[in-house]
């Protein structure tokens, strides 16, 4: 005798487990269940071509004409189209404007000077760089050169002078060539030569080494030092 199918099942509030059964009616609606079901597809006979090949091929013919036809067609029916816009517009001598426009007087511009110059920027940088070196120098020199001045002056009115005639002299060309440099730097700047341009750096920084300190009573051996330099700028 076959076992009969049951099921255990518990309940949620008593805790009391029982055991169920289930009829033939219940049985015999999951009796398919799980089975693979293969659906049937209907069989189609294939078309059969009724044709001959002349008939195809008259017929392939057939439609590469329509389609060159076709074709044809839609750029005959876009060329009327566009010769019909152009038609509907208004002649072309009458959409120009032929009116003179506004007479204006050319002015001649005036020629270049000839004198005209361009300058390097490298050479306009270092004339930038060497001003900082330069305006400190003469303003060092500029109290000395009064007291020189002064004795100039003493000396014309025979009074006793501190410095001699001679190196006065000296050191009053050597300091109007300074300024005659530095007043024209920008100019000149322009044709100094590279080993001209370290000799130049070179005597402003050996005129800054010289102490100018108690002018007074130093204001010969000051002198005797600048003249010692043997600079020259030219």
């Amino acid at each position: 005798m076959p076992k009969e199918f049951s099921v255990t099942a518990k309940d949620a509030f008593t805790s009391i487990r029982y055991r169920i059964t289930p009829s033939k009616e219940s049985k015999a609606k999951v009796k398919d269940a799980g089975k693979i079901r293969y659906k049937e597809i209907p069989k189609y006979a294939h078309p059969v071509n009724q044709r001959s090949r002349e008939q195809t091929l008259e017929l392939q013919q057939q439609a590469q004409e329509d389609v060159s036809n076709l074709s044809l067609l839609a750029r005959l029916t876009m060329e009327r189209t566009q010769l019909e816009g152009q038609l509907s517009k208004p002649p072309l001598i009458d959409r120009i404007d032929i009116s003179l426009p506004p007479y204006t007087p050319y002015a001649i511009p005036p020629p270049l000077p000839t004198r005209i110059h361009f300058r390097k920027t490298k050479i306009l940088h270092r004339i930038k760089e060497y001003r900082v070196l330069f305006d400190p120098v003469i303003n060092r020199l500029y109290p000395l050169f009064q007291k020189l001045n002064e004795d100039d002056r003493n000396e014309d009115l025979g009074l006793p002078v501190k410095v001699p005639g001679e190196v006065r002299e000296r050191l009053w060309s050597w300091w109007n060539a300074l300024n005659d440099l530095y007043y024209d730097f920008e100019e000149r700047g322009h044709s100094l030569t590279n080993k001209e341009w370290r000799i130049l750096k070179g005597a402003l920084k050996s005129i800054g080494k010289i102490s100018l300190s108690n002018l007074n009573d130093r204001l010969l051996d000051i002198c005797s030092e600048l003249e010692a330099l043997d600079l020259n700028y030219s």
